[in-house]
């Protein structure tokens, strides 16, 4: 805020174009450089109409008259004068003057201000017009003594404040060309807080009083207290002193530079009230009158809200040692009663209507809608499952906990209740409800332990299963996935006994999908069933793949048989029906799992030892040959195996090209042929050299 400078002082405008045109006031006075239109009528004819400029010697030049002198002249001195001069040529003319263009002064704005310097404006601008134009006084410019200086003239002095607080235009002269507007320091300040309508620093001029000060800053607020307004003020410069004034006070105290008015607010303690809260329609202060109850305050506060506990009421009233006291009454009879037998109140009282306990109960648990619900009278834990949509039916309803705040120790206790026998109507289990009540629902398996019956053998999945009512041996081997293929019987056993474990043995025939038992027991808690299954079955034979230049390239079962030549690569090509005649005689290529090359790489160099001991270079080359797979075998393939084997299409092509592994057997002896061919070790046979296709021996 500016400093001496009232709060709703507006902002001055920044520096602009002055306007030229325009109307102009009566006492606008000519000079040079005004525009003036001029017209001359004389028996409803015009004799002159003409445009005239003012001369910088403020002269004008008139058709038949010639030069006229109107500077300093006002624009209803200067129709006059020219009337006059055109008496002597016309009867009677008829003058019409206007100003159709104004002059621009040259004005100086100087000291205190936002912007001081040399200003351009129009004719008719005044001294507010050039304090605008200057950004107004600065932050430590006078309001209260701005003096206009013109040439031969005595100093004039505008008080701003009269203009601001006031409304007074006396000191807003218009300015001539050449004036110039001084605005010295801010001398004498005060300032003014609190509740007055416009709190702010105020610039004093002569003897100002505490009236004075109150007027300039808008007059006491609606809620300033009046009887001791501070008045602070540095005193010896040493440190603050506080006086202390009524408003009304007509003391000749005169405010000095720097003091500070402060004007507090009214105190919220009113004496000639009752205050009435809680329980009520309308909670609030109301005006104290003799003879007034508690009863009659609650009927000016449109009576108790619902849920009012009217029996528990409290009246806090103001002791003589300032402190209060608290009554314990009933208001039942002084809501109706407002004059015997109700308690008169006195200023001051502070009345307090409680409400009732929170009147809600609370399901949680097994029910379809748990939630807190409203309580009545009478209620029980049938109406509250009943308003809680019913029990869920993974509910255990043969027990619930009811929690419950017991009185008067003030403790939680619970309350066991038998839902079954409350929803079949027994009274006695339908327990009564009360405020804050909490009934919580609990599942099967969170109540009890949940019974369990026991599966193992030749099912698709073994396990413990629940135990459900009625549930028999063919239940429970359907929930472990039906019986495999090589099931052929069941061995049963019952849990939970305390004599001898004894065994049962039952029948199982037909498909997995359609199976029977017989005969088909219902099971018991914990009782334990064994499928049993063939000791030699083979449920999908073995294969090796074929391919290559042989007959018949395809899929060849492993033959189960105790023959050691049953599954050579020589049986296998025979019973592929042999080479093609353009088979190639360089070797056989065999693809197997790279797990069983690196496990059974010794086992095969030794079998090819034993039977090509007749070189001793060849056993020395197979060793080596075997070494050097191995040591490639286990660099290339441990970090590639497992990327491999799931791009793998089918058994017979785990393996890609990079990885193949190529076994060149020994030309000097026809018992090569004579390895055993395993699907695990071997996945497709490709051609053999025509030397060394000889039977084994």
């Amino acid at each position: 805020m500016t400093p001496g400078a009232p709060a709703y002082w507006p902002f001055f405008s920044p520096p602009g174009t002055p306007i030229l045109g325009g109307p102009v006031p009566p006492n606008y006075a000519l000079g040079g450089g005004d525009a003036i239109d001029l017209q001359v009528w004389t028996q409803n004819r015009q004799q002159v109409a003409v445009q005239l400029t003012v001369t910088p010697e403020g002269f004008i030049f008139l058709p038949t008259v010639g030069r006229l002198n109107v500077a300093g002249q006002t624009v209803q001195q200067a129709r006059e004068l020219i009337a006059r001069a055109y008496e002597r040529f016309y009867d009677h003319p008829g003058v019409t003057l206007a100003v159709s263009g104004q002059r621009a002064l040259e004005v100086y704005v100087l000291g205190d201000v936002t912007q001081p310097g040399k200003y351009t404006l129009s004719g008719m601008a005044t001294v507010f017009t050039a304090l605008y134009a200057a950004g107004g006084p600065s932050e430590s410019g006078t309001y209260r003594e701005v003096r206009l200086e013109r040439l031969g003239q005595k100093p004039q002095f505008v008080d701003l404040y009269d203009y601001l607080l006031r409304g007074e235009r006396q000191g807003d002269v218009l300015l001539q060309n050449g004036d110039m507007l001084f605005v010295g320091p801010a001398r004498l300040e005060i300032g003014v807080a609190g509740e007055v309508r416009r709190p702010a620093r105020y610039e004093l001029n002569g003897d100002t009083t505490l009236a004075d000060a109150l007027e300039m800053a808008g007059g006491l607020g609606p809620q300033a207290y009046a009887p001791a307004i501070e008045v602070w003020r540095t005193g010896d410069r040493r440190g603050w002193q506080l006086v202390n004034l009524d408003a009304g006070d007509k003391s000749s105290l005169t405010l000095r530079d720097g003091d500070l008015i402060v004007v507090k607010p009214l105190l919220d303690v009113t004496q000639q009230t009752v205050i009435v809260r809680g329980a009520v329609n309308r909670p609030g202060s109301y005006a104290f009158t003799p003879g007034l109850t508690a009863g009659a305050l609650l009927k000016l506060a449109e009576g108790p809200a619902d849920g009012a506990n009217l029996t528990q009421g409290l009246l806090w009233r103001l002791q003589s040692d300032m402190g209060y006291s608290a009554q314990r009454l009933s208001l039942g009879d002084a809501r109706g009663q407002a004059t015997s037998g109700a308690t008169a109140l006195q200023p001051r009282d502070v009345l307090f209507v409680p409400y009732q306990e929170e009147a809600s109960v609370t399901v949680t648990g097994e029910v379809f809608r748990p939630g807190t619900y409203p309580f009545g009278e009478g209620m029980r834990v049938r109406d509250l499952l009943t308003m809680a949509g019913g029990l869920k039916p993974t509910a255990f309803a043969k027990r619930a906990e009811l929690m419950r705040w017991l009185q008067p120790q003030n403790e939680l206790g619970v309350v066991a209740v038998n839902l079954q026998a409350a929803l079949t109507g027994d009274e006695q289990a339908n327990v009564p409800l009360q405020r804050l009540d909490e009934l919580d629902v609990k599942t099967r398996e969170a109540a009890i332990a949940v019974p369990l019956v026991h599966i193992e053998g030749f099912v698709q999945t073994p396990g413990s299963y629940p135990h459900h009512a009625g549930m028999k041996v063919s239940d429970l081997i359907f929930a472990a996935g039906s019986p495999l293929p090589q099931a052929t019987g069941i061995e049963y056993a019952h849990g939970r006994t305390t004599d001898t474990v004894a065994t049962e043995h039952l029948t199982i025939a037909g498909p997995p999908d359609a199976f029977r038992v017989t005969p088909d027991p219902v099971l018991a808690p914990d009782d334990r069933v064994s499928v049993q299954g063939r000791g030699r079955f083979v449920a999908a034979p073995q294969v090796v793949l074929v391919k290559g230049q042989v007959v018949t390239q395809g899929a060849y079962a492993l033959l189960d048989v105790e023959t050691p030549t049953a599954n050579t690569v020589w049986s296998v090509l025979q019973r592929a029906g042999g080479l093609l005649p353009d088979a190639d005689p360089n070797g056989i290529v065999i693809y197997r799992g790279l797990a069983e090359i690196l496990s059974q790489m010794r086992e095969l160099s030794q079998m090819m030892r034993n039977h090509n001991r007749e070189t001793v270079a060849a056993e020395e080359q197979l060793e080596q040959a075997a070494g050097a797979i191995q040591k490639a075998m286990t660099q290339q393939v441990s970090g590639q195996l497992a990327q491999i084997l799931a791009r793998a299409r089918s058994p017979f092509e785990s393996l890609v090209p990079p990885l193949l592994t190529r076994l060149k057997m020994s030309t000097t002896t026809s018992r090569d042929l004579s390895a055993p061919v395993t699907s695990s070790m071997c996945k497709s046979i490709s051609t053999i050299p025509s030397s060394r296709l000889r039977r084994p021996t």
